[in-house]
Parts: C-alpha cells; structure tokens; sequence
C-alpha cells in the first residue's frame, strides 16, 4: 500500500461529506475541527501501516497468527510514529484509540466509553463505515445506504451515539450519490442532505431537465415526494448500462 492509498482510504473523506464543509452546526465536522485535531488525526491514523510489510494488507489469503497481531499493532506503530515527530498529545492518543469500542472490547487497551477521547471515537465511527464503503480484496463494498444503517443498528453497543447521531446528519439515510426510487416511481440521485430530517435529501431527477434545460432538482419530504428504497447494484448497474 503506497502513502496516496493511505490517505485515500482515510475516514477524512468522511468528514469532508458534511453539507458545511466542516463546519456545520451538529456535525462530525464541527465535532473534529477544533484547531484541526480530529481532521489531522484522521488523515495519519494509520500511519503506522508503512512500518508493516505490504502483503500482511495486500495478500488475499487469511491472515496467520503472527500476521493478525501484526496488523493488531498498527494503532501503537502509528502512535509512536507521530510522538516521536512531536504530534500533538491529542492527535497522538485519538490514533492511539482508533480502534477502542464503547463496550471495551476494541483494543489495544480494551477501554470502555469514559476512557476514549472524542477524537478516537469519531475515528472509530468514521472510519469503520469508510471501511464498509470501500472494497477490499477480501469482500465487495457496501453501498453507501446499506453500509450506513449497519453502523446505526449499533450492535454490541461499539459507537457512541452522540457520533453516529453526527453521522447520520452529516450523511443523511441516502448519502450523496446514491441513487434511489422515489414515490412519483421515477429514479432520482442523492445530491445535498436535506435541512433538519435526515430522512429527506435534496435530489436530481434521473433522465429529466427543468424548463431552461437545467438539471431538475427537487426537495424530498414527509407531506410530498418522498425516498422509496435506494437502487440495488443490479438495477443501478442496469440503469447505468442502457444509458450508454
């Protein structure tokens, strides 16, 4: 894995979803922005993957023993990796804590929700659903929708709720980009997070322009055009193909 797929694969691309840039009112951006901690944090947390040998990452065959413990290692390498370059205390631990759960069975110091900062809790949150949306040689990506609500249930109480609730209003139920079939029957593409009800996005009809000729773009809510379901890969893939 080469410095650019690190930086790819960081959940700060998460972040940079919020409507505001960062900067919004009640969002993770907000939430990680203050002097830059969060986002700075984001960017290197697994910096530490560049001390592992590449096919402990890159190989498609299960991990052995030593290979897992490798790989556990990776919040402490990339740790001491930004004390020794004199990293702020705060970004170091949120790195440190990346994968610390609100249960106490994250690791690598099995701490439970008072014991992990804000920073390393919304590592975990943005970080895990980066991983769900983001293909790897082991599994296919979630879509964007599916991958969101997996991380909403919660299970085993891993995240804390304050974080996901950020989310859910930085991202929407729909995140941008996704396309999905509205009550009117026609398809349309997630393009804004609509204003105070996640349930209700900003959308581009597909395959339709306004009077000027400009895309359409209309507002979802409860009293008028409302999300059905998001597109399966098959019908957006079909969809995709007889356009071209």
């Amino acid at each position: 894995m080469v410095k650019s797929e690190l930086i790819n694969r960081s959940p700060l691309r998460i972040l940079e979803k919020s409507i505001q840039g960062g900067v919004g009112k009640g969002n993770i951006g907000v939430i990680a922005s203050r002097k830059g901690v969060g986002k700075t944090a984001c960017l290197v947390h697994e910096i530490g993957m560049l001390k592992l040998p590449p096919q402990l990452y890159l190989n498609n065959e299960p991990l052995s023993e030593t290979g897992k413990k490798a790989i556990l290692a990776q919040p402490l390498l990339s740790y001491n990796i930004l004390k020794e370059y004199k990293f702020p205390l705060a970004i170091c631990v949120a790195v440190l804590e990346q994968h610390e759960r609100e249960n106490g069975q994250g690791y690598p110091r099995n701490l439970t929700s008072d014991k992990i900062s804000i920073y390393g809790k919304i590592i975990a949150v943005a970080c895990s659903y980066e991983a769900a949306t983001s293909p790897r040689t082991y599994k296919e990506a979630k879509d964007a929708s599916e991958a969101l609500i997996s991380i909403l249930k919660n299970e085993n109480n891993q995240y804390d709720e304050m974080i996901l609730k950020a989310l859910l209003f930085s991202l929407s139920f729909y995140p941008i980009g996704t396309f999905v079939h509205l009550s009117t029957g026609k398809v349309a593409q997630v393009i804004d997070i609509g204003v105070g009800d996640p349930r209700f996005p900003i959308v581009q009809i597909y395959g339709e322009t306004g009077p000027t000729g400009s895309a359409k773009i209309i507002g979802t809510d409860a009293n008028g055009v409302k999300i059905t379901r998001p597109l399966k890969k098959e019908e957006l893939k079909n969809m995709l193909r007889n356009k071209v």
